[in-house]
């Protein structure tokens, strides 16, 4: 990644770098869109955990049905 700017910024170009500027401008493009899909796949993760953290605890075995119909738990 070093070698980049040695190779879009060059001193017999300036002050108009034009190569330079474009390629900044993409890698900022790629950069904004890394970071948006990241942060969508962070949040699809989140909702995932979110939906499956309370089936964890209870199993079949050990749910039991009250007489008002909610669910307890019957190691208690």
């Amino acid at each position: 990644m070093a070698t980049i700017p040695l190779a879009v910024f060059k001193t017999v170009d300036q002050p108009a770098v034009v190569s330079g500027n474009y390629t900044s401008a993409a890698f900022l493009l790629l950069q904004a869109f890394l970071a948006a899909g990241l942060a969508f796949l962070l949040h699809l993760k989140e909702q995932r955990n979110k939906r499956h953290d309370g089936d964890d605890d209870l199993t079949e075995s050990s749910k039991s049905v009250k007489g008002d119909g909610v669910i307890a738990d019957a190691k208690r």
